[in-house]
């Protein structure tokens, strides 16, 4: 069962007495430091999976056929998995429609800021040589970068697979670049948590048309063994078994989430109510789905 500690200060006690960060991180704090204090930059390992990732997405992701079940509309590959790109509920931190998306000349697809919309450079399509920029150095190399230079935008993209976001007129932004254990860049928004830190395991991981499958012989099973057919039952269950068995892949394990969160406290000077806590956890967990291509699994495994 997923578990969230939203006492912050107790959490900095632990910290400060042990000397060790807990297993799950869920941060109340005002978002009134910029990213300068935020961002960490990634190990030099972290940085590898990164490169390797936008260099086998380009070179993979045009020619890998959509997997079973699956077609060149329906999704799109990401890396090592698949992402669906059905209408999903609107959320600030869903997957948005195609139109939302550019592709670099390198083939990278990246999520386009629409706050960049009267910005030339940010449209023009670049010509010369790419260039080779480290965008790890951030927020640094933000303000050294030549923004003018429409090749600038086509490195930041192939890099992070998204714009770079837009400064308020307050100098704050409205999201931070994370990256989590996987090496994955993710756009962290204030006011919604974030889960940073997972670890996977094998399951039963169906197609949205396998598990509407699952669910009928499940309850056409129950029917079944309420009324005593023990041969339908027996019958039914293989088929079970020999669908879970067809469908195994990757899972998100539900007992090793760290979720994070900044921006607005609920009340001033009062605690974030648990059922507050709990539905900002939960919005957190539902999107880690959505990015992995597997809403449709989110009930199935997080019912809670």
């Amino acid at each position: 069962m997923s578990y969230l500690k939203n006492n912050y200060h107790w959490l900095l006690f632990i910290i400060v007495i042990f000397g060790s960060i807990g297993a799950v991180v869920f941060t109340q704090q005002r978002a009134d430091t910029g990213p300068n204090v935020v961002f960490e930059p990634p190990s030099p390992e972290v940085l590898q999976r990164i490169k390797d990732s936008v260099a086998a997405r380009n070179a993979q992701d045009t020619v890998k056929p959509p997997p079973p079940g699956e077609t060149e509309e329906s999704g799109y590959w990401h890396g090592d998995h698949w992402h669906r790109t059905a209408p999903v509920e609107t959320s600030v931190d869903t997957q948005p429609n195609d139109s939302a998306y550019g592709v670099t000349r390198q083939g990278t697809r990246y999520l386009k800021n629409p706050a960049w919309a009267d910005r030339p450079e940010a449209h023009a399509i670049p010509t010369g040589p790419p260039l080779n920029i480290d965008w790890s150095d951030l927020p640094t190399i933000l303000s050294r970068a030549d923004w003018y230079d429409p090749r600038t935008w086509e490195s930041y993209r192939n890099f992070w697979g998204f714009d770079r976001p837009h400064v308020r007129e307050n100098g704050t932004v409205p999201w931070r670049v994370v990256i989590d254990n996987h090496g994955t860049p993710l756009q962290w928004h204030e006011n919604i948590a974030l889960v940073t830190f997972y670890t996977k395991r094998k399951g039963f991981c169906p197609t949205p048309e396998q598990l509407a499958q699952y669910e009928s012989l499940q309850a056409e099973y129950e029917d079944a063994r309420l009324l005593g057919l023990s041969e339908t039952t027996t019958r039914l269950q293989q088929q079970i078994n020999t669908l879970v068995a067809s469908a195994q892949g990757e899972l998100p394990n539900p007992y090793s989430y760290e979720i994070d969160f900044y921006g607005d406290p609920y009340k001033p000077g009062e605690r974030t109510p648990p059922e507050v806590s709990k539905e900002r956890m939960k919005t957190a967990i539902r999107n880690l789905y959505k990015r992995l291509g597997i809403e449709h699994l989110y009930d199935l495994y997080e019912h809670h």
